[in-house]
């Protein structure tokens, strides 16, 4: 999907982590395979561990909210 649709968006996701690596670290870093994957990797698992902090707190509340509404 990130090939079929990089020339309507102007870029894939590589090319954006690529952008970036290259801002933060240099050129030197941005072209390196292997810390454009590694930055990534690490953004999307920051992603998933954010979300799922957010879906058990709001399971949370929901357990509560129901467990006080049947008493």
């Amino acid at each position: 999907m990130d090939n079929l649709l990089s020339n309507s968006l102007q870029g894939t996701w590589r090319d954006a982590a690529v952008k970036d690596v290259t801002k933060m670290f240099g050129p030197a870093c941005g072209q390196n395979w292997y810390a454009v994957t590694l930055v990534l990797v690490s953004v999307m698992a920051f992603l998933a561990c954010f979300g799922a902090v957010l879906g058990a707190v709001a399971g949370t509340i929901m357990n509560r909210f129901f467990k006080l509404l049947l008493k």
